[in-house]
């Protein structure tokens, strides 16, 4: 049998040291969320992040700059202390934190790249009281800890390289592929996992956990038909109250064993 000819060889053995190569890059940027133990791509550093996340709340800050609540008003004097009570329980100095307020009546809160917080006005008609707002605001601040956002853009930036090697049919088959089977996936695992680091923030922040269930127990009876689940970013309200439920027993003994005292002084 006559042997390969030295170009083949050598073409496949490029290919293979490429391949081996690629592997051990992608295999040194897989890390731990250290909250909750998953392990994930992680290809952003944390400066990268930071940065991108203030450039963007530049953005927000200026795009909103009439509908920006004053500080001085009660609302963003309660997001602000909520906030920094449970940015203080995550003891994660690093991190600059800011919580803002948006005139909308949009029920909605997000957080940007590094801790960047924005509650719209619309959200304190859904809320009953502190203990709903600090459900409200763990959760965002777990999604900062969790750096999901950076995790997200790994994920994407990994996805739009393969791409390259796709002709534009193939590519945007494999786009619509990858929005249903893994990005809609992975935003509905974040918000899960934002869900259980958030509990515990809001316990030790000494806010009582059972409001995060409760909240979204109350949020269950406005949710979008069952039907319309795969198509969803977040899981739907009524299984994240049940699974916050089963979740509550390490929180609420920290809230019922230190809490007393810390709720009388806040009062």
């Amino acid at each position: 049998m006559s042997s390969l000819p030295l170009y083949v060889r050598a073409s496949a053995i490029a290919g293979a040291l490429a391949t081996a190569a690629f592997g051990g890059y992608i295999y040194a940027h897989v890390e731990t969320v250290p909250e909750t133990g998953r392990r994930r791509l992680m290809l952003m550093t944390p400066q990268a992040e930071r940065r991108l996340g203030e450039m963007s709340f530049r953005e927000i800050l200026r795009d909103n700059r009439e509908a920006i609540v004053p500080p001085s008003d009660p609302r963003a004097k309660m997001v602000r202390a909520v906030g920094e009570r449970i940015a203080a329980a995550s003891n994660r100095p690093d991190f600059k934190w800011d919580f803002i307020v948006i005139e909308s009546p949009e029920p909605n809160a997000f957080c940007l790249p590094g801790g960047k917080i924005c509650v719209y006005t619309g959200l304190f008609k859904l809320l009953r009281n502190q203990d709903s707002l600090a459900a409200v605001l763990s959760h965002e601040v777990a999604h900062a800890l969790a750096r999901h956002s950076a995790e997200q853009i790994s994920v994407g930036n990994l996805f739009s390289l393969f791409l390259l090697f796709l002709s534009p049919e193939a590519s945007t088959l494999a786009s619509s592929a990858f929005a249903l089977g893994v990005n809609l996936p992975k935003s509905r695992a974040h918000e899960s996992e934002a869900d259980a680091i958030g509990l515990q923030l809001m316990a030790k922040a000494c806010y009582d956990p059972r409001a995060s269930p409760a909240m979204f127990a109350d949020w269950a009876k406005m949710d979008a038909p069952k039907s319309l689940k795969y198509f969803s970013t977040h899981p739907p309200s009524a299984e994240r109250a049940k699974h916050l439920t089963n979740q509550l027993g390490t929180p609420l003994r920290h809230f019922d064993a230190h809490c007393h005292d810390v709720r009388r002084h806040f009062q």
